[in-house]
């Protein structure tokens, strides 16, 4: 530290400071905030002490004796209070994982009573430091700051935050907002209702309160009633098992600029059904382009009415993302997919109904699906349905339905039904890779018995026209019948491809069969080409 005080002192021009620490176990004493006496022009300030276990806030000044002086000295310790630069435009600090910190470090003006009129974003993080029993408390000279991102995951000892909120009213032009409180059980309604500020100006709001158990009423957030030119919304609720009321939602889709909404309710449970939603989006954000709802393990959701009613009205949608895996109760979707086919614009969907297990009109949904134009993406995710399969369905109601103008278009396809015990063939999938534009597949199948042979796509991958760059196939369980490694030897001189990823087990493959799998992808002519094979055998 003494060495560092004399360099500190000789750099008081510098304007941008980077300093990373990230795991040095052995730092105790937090140096910084004495170097940063002798910093008066730095703009810029990002420290990194992730996971220093040791460090902790500086102890009073302790007397200690001497042997060979004979004097009492006192020793230096480290100022507990970061002093800022006036001219400081940006502020990061990272303490997450700082075992022994028992209180924030508090921060000041180097010119007491100023505002930091130049500062512009702070962002600090104290997450997974369990041992902190207060939070931040930002005082008037933060007041200009335009972005602020808070991070305290974890920090499950802090029993009034309600001190950070109100300071959060100091703030009067903030347009980004992030705070993160993973597990902080002990937040409630009653102190989340001190947390507002002047919205006018926010445009990007971000509150992650997974695992916040006390929180039952979303209301209590007095800033979500009404944010006009809010763009990008992104609510975190997973693990509230409370939660009951979601309907105050409605004043942050009351803005007719946003843009994209996420929004996580997995595990609420004491949410019932859909009724509130309808009420809450009741009004159509014309800019909205991505929407990403996650409804996990929600388990007394039966009927999605209600939802698709407010779903088709966002015709001006491009990306969609939809789970509501472990909603046991849900038996019936194909109005989730005429809802869907309705959205002209939507060119990236991404569906998951695992562990759906009562599922009926499977087929009349994804016959939906698949008359939809314009898609790019495609992804569907079906694991551990058992309804779903081909073992029992006639030509009136395959699989995977053709359809000419979705292979046209798309780039991207990916299919997750590991466990569908129903699934017994997959030469349906073989016409939706007849397009060419199709670049990605991604095929999970594993658990599912059927018969794979080792021509599986060979008359896609022979096209000349194929524009496939990466190939992952999963195929545990499925009975694998590979007399010869064709589809390998057809693999391994595609010129366009950059990732093979093959994962099968297979009892019946001999060793031999093995190493001409293995010897057949060495000799590929592709040096782009990255192989991935793992084989299972009883033998």
């Amino acid at each position: 530290r003494v060495h560092g005080d004399k360099l500190w002192k000789r750099k008081k021009s510098v304007e941008k400071s980077v300093l990373n620490f990230e795991n040095c176990y052995k730092i105790t004493q937090p140096f910084f905030s004495q170097a940063l006496q002798f910093l008066p022009n730095l703009k810029v300030l990002q420290f990194n002490f992730e996971n220093c276990h040791y460090l902790r806030e500086p102890e009073e000044q302790k007397v200690e004796q001497k042997e060979e002086q004979k004097i009492e000295q006192k020793v230096e310790q480290p100022p507990k209070k970061l002093k800022l630069s006036d001219a400081l435009e940006s502020l990061h600090l990272n303490f997450s994982g700082c075992d022994l910190l028992q209180e924030p470090f508090e921060m000041v003006t180097s010119s007491e009573g100023k505002h930091l009129e130049y500062l512009r974003t702070i962002s600090l993080n104290y997450g997974k430091c369990d041992k902190l029993t207060k939070p931040v408390i930002f005082n008037d000279s933060f007041r200009l700051t335009k972005n602020l991102h808070l991070n305290f995951d974890k920090c499950s000892k802090i029993v009034n935050w309600k001190g950070l909120f109100q300071s959060l009213n100091n703030f009067v032009g903030l347009i980004s907002l992030r705070l993160s409180f993973v597990g902080c059980t002990q937040i409630t309604d009653e102190q989340l209702k001190a947390l507002s500020f002047d919205t006018r100006v926010l445009k990007d709001l971000n509150l992650n309160f997974k695992g916040c158990e006390s929180l039952i009423n979303c209301g209590s957030i007095v800033l979500l009633s009404y944010i006009p030119q809010l763009q990008t919304l992104d609510l975190n609720f997973e693990g509230c098992r409370n939660m009951t009321n979601v309907q105050h939602l409605l004043g942050l889709l009351d803005s007719k600029s946003i843009q994209s909404i996420n929004l996580n309710l997995t595990s609420c449970r004491d949410i019932q059904n859909f009724d509130d939603f309808v009420y809450v989006f009741r009004y159509k954000p014309s800019q909205l382009r991505k929407l990403r709802l996650i409804f996990d393990d929600m388990d007394e959701i039966e009927d999605l009415t209600p939802f698709t009613r407010w779903l088709s009205h966002f015709t001006e949608v491009e990306q969609v993302e939809l789970s509501f895996s472990g909603c046991t109760k849900i038996s019936h979707i194909a109005k989730v997919g005429q809802t869907l086919k309705s959205l002209m614009n939507c060119n990236t969907l991404y569906l998951a109904f695992n562990g759906c297990t009562k599922l009926q009109d499977y087929y009349d949904f994804i016959a939906e699906i698949f008359e939809k134009t314009k898609l790019v993406s495609l992804a569907l995710s079906f694991s551990g349905c058992p309804l779903i399969g081909n073992q029992n369905s006639d030509q009136h109601n395959p699989l995977f339905p053709r359809d000419k103008t979705l292979q046209s278009t798309l780039k991207s396809l990916r299919l997750f039904y590991e466990g569908c015990s129903a699934v017994v063939d997959l030469k349906p999938l073989q016409h939706l890779f007849e397009g060419d534009q199709l670049e990605e597949i991604h095929l999970y199948f594993q658990g599912t018995k059927t018969e794979v042979d080792s021509n599986f796509l060979l008359p896609q991958l022979k096209n000349s026209k194929f524009n496939l760059r990466v190939l992952v196939l999963y195929l545990n369980e499925c009975k694998l019948n590979w007399d010869r490694p064709s589809l390998i030897e057809v693999l391994r001189r595609q010129t366009k491809l950059r990732e093979v990823t093959l994962v099968m087990q297979s009892p019946t493959m001999t060793q031999k069969k093995m190493e001409n799998i293995f010897k057949t992808a060495t000799r590929s002519t592709n040096p782009l080409l990255k192989w991935r094979i793992r084989i299972e055998s009883g033998q």
